[in-house]
């Protein structure tokens, strides 16, 4: 948000209290069109001052030019997140414009009241609003600009409820609409959401087709805001599939036409994406410092939410030092925030955050509670993912108290969410934690490999690399535990396509350790033991064509073997 008015913007409010004095009517709709200009560019000052203006014109106000500013004020406590006095005037806009029979701005108001309700997490309020604003707009303007914003509107809040196919058509409705009204940036818009429906779906092609798109249009229109969230999405969707260079050169370009703009929200937006990457390659130093300077951001804007999100992930970042009280503290102060903001989802979601803190902990109990409540509270509102997150961190609760058939049993519920919401990477890792509880409960490796496979297809078909990595990781665990000699196997994989998806950190993690099988085995005086490891890594990976990703991993395994050995017994793959 910027902090200061416009330049000149003293002059146009007399402007507009000189216009409103010759025509209330029309100047009126001249003041609130101004208005919403600022608003859209987040000029929070201009609005602010363009309020005190009209409030000082000197000028009675009809009821319906009363009507149109309480909906401007409105339009800014909105924009500043205060969700209770801002649905307060939108109710009282509302109710002057029945009065005056007005269905086209009374139409809007429902919409604004949709938009405020989806703000808070209300998501079936937000759907309610919503069509509640298209029956009043229609049919009198139908094919109009405001039925394709109302659509894409409802087509969002639908796709968030998890009712994927109703929100899918309304906003294709919208596309259409926008195509035949010859609005191409209204176009781009309903492509960012449709974008989003693909990539839940699993669909990643179109998903990467559609917010190109959207990115060619806003670019051929020199729009550079929304081109800052369009590189987000990109780079979300890279970062999904496990791509993380790719994701990280999104953020990054997102971060440069921020900067450009001054865009402080779409700095912190981007920086908060490229820490996420930098915490899953393991460059934790980075990802604290990106999360800190975006959290700056956040608090210089008033962004409460922004500040909670931030402190959440800077909990996860203490939770993988295994500073474990200050993951706490973090989750705690995230939380608090939210509830500032007043945020219902997004409560919950931070509530889940902090149980699994205080599952961390051993502090159980507390963390049940959490979990328990984020469940009810989930249904309470329709929002899937609140329970699907709730299920599945409750579940590794159970799993952790030998509860076993249970945490199955909330999994097995979790991923039936996750397919109602076409949330593809979500059912990914509800069909790795079956796995989890299954060495929970001391199944072997086989039985382990058996339970893990529909995860591992799954995250095979849509590329997701970062999971394959995991599921990897496991299943070289549980073999190893065996000491059974396809565990290289499973390290040697996930070492590959964690440095053909640049994850360094886990790349790491799988050389170093293959290499301390092979030191303990030379420890213990079986170097021929050791050197066969040494070529059966290597020849998995010539085999598997991975080798052209591990030059040096082949380099540093072969500088392992045991020289005697390596003169005596030199084949294939110790050149």
């Amino acid at each position: 948000m910027t902090s200061s008015p416009a330049p000149g913007s003293a002059h146009q409010i007399e402007f507009f209290r000189l216009a409103i004095a010759q025509d209330e009517h029309a100047g009126a709709y001249r003041w609130a069109d101004r208005f919403v200009h600022a608003w859209m560019d987040n000029a929070v000052a201009e609005c602010r001052l363009l309020l005190a203006g009209i409030k000082r014109s000197g000028v009675q106000l009809s009821p319906h030019s009363q009507a149109i500013a309480l909906r401007c004020q409105a339009l800014l406590e909105l924009l500043l997140e205060d969700y209770d006095r801002g649905e307060a005037d939108f109710l009282r806009s509302l109710a002057l414009f029945d009065e005056t029979s007005d269905d086209f701005n009374a139409s809007r108001v429902l919409n604004d009241l949709g938009t405020l309700h989806q703000a808070r997490g209300e998501l079936d309020q937000a759907v309610l609003r919503y069509r509640q604003a298209l029956a009043r707009l229609l049919p009198g303007w139908a094919g109009s600009s405001e039925e394709a914003m109302m659509r894409n509107n409802l087509g969002l809040a639908l796709v968030s409820l998890g009712d994927d196919t109703p929100g899918a058509a309304e906003l294709e409705r919208a596309r259409a609409l926008y195509d035949r009204l010859s609005q191409p940036q209204g176009v781009a818009r309903t492509q960012i959401n449709l974008g989003q429906v693909y990539r839940r779906r699993g669909d990643l092609a179109r998903a990467s087709a559609s917010y190109v798109e959207a990115l060619q249009i806003f670019r051929r229109f020199g729009d550079q805001r929304p081109v800052v969230d369009v590189l987000n999405s990109l780079g979300l969707l890279a970062r999904q599939q496990g791509r993380l260079d790719q994701a990280s050169d999104y953020y990054t370009q997102s971060l440069g036409a921020a900067q450009q703009v001054q865009d402080l929200g779409g700095q912190a937006q981007a920086l908060g994406n490229l820490g996420a990457v930098y915490q899953i390659q393991g460059r934790l130093d980075q990802a604290r410092s990106c999360y800190y300077e975006a959290l700056a951001h956040y608090e210089a804007l008033g962004d409460v939410r922004g500040q909670a999100l931030m402190w959440g992930n800077l909990g996860q970042v203490d939770g993988l030092e295994h500073r474990l009280e200050d993951a706490l503290a973090a989750h705690q102060r995230s939380l608090a925030l939210q509830q500032a903001a007043g945020a219902t989802a997004d409560i919950e979601i931070s509530q889940v955050n902090l149980a699994s803190a205080l599952r961390d902990l051993d502090r159980r109990s507390e963390a049940e509670a959490l979990y328990l409540a984020a469940v009810e509270t989930g249904r309470q509102l329709g929002d899937l993912r609140v329970q699907d997150r709730a299920l599945g961190g409750l579940a590794i609760l159970r799993s952790m108290q030998g509860r076993f058939d249970e945490a199955r049993a909330l999994l097995t519920e979790a991923l039936d969410l996750q397919r109602r919401r076409g949330d593809i990477l979500a059912q990914v890792e509800t069909l790795y934690k079956f796995g989890v509880v299954a060495r929970d409960e001391g199944q072997g490796a086989a039985q382990l490999a058996e339970i893990l496979r529909p995860a591992w297809d799954l995250a095979q078909e849509h590329d997701a690399g970062r999971w394959l990595v995991t599921i990897a990781w496991l299943l070289g665990d549980a073999a190893m535990d065996e000491r059974l000699l396809q565990a290289y196997n499973y390290y040697a994989t996930a070492a590959a396509v964690a440095r053909q998806h640049g994850d360094e950190r886990r790349y790491r993690m799988g050389l170093d350790t293959i290499g301390r099988n092979v030191r303990e085995l030379i420890e213990h005086g079986q170097a021929e033991d050791a050197a066969f490891v040494c070529r059966y890594v290597i020849e998995f990976w010539e085999q598997m064509e991975l080798a052209e990703w591990v030059k040096d991993g082949i380099a540093e395994i072969n500088g392992l073997i045991p020289q005697p050995v390596a003169g005596a017994r030199a084949g294939k793959s110790g050149t």
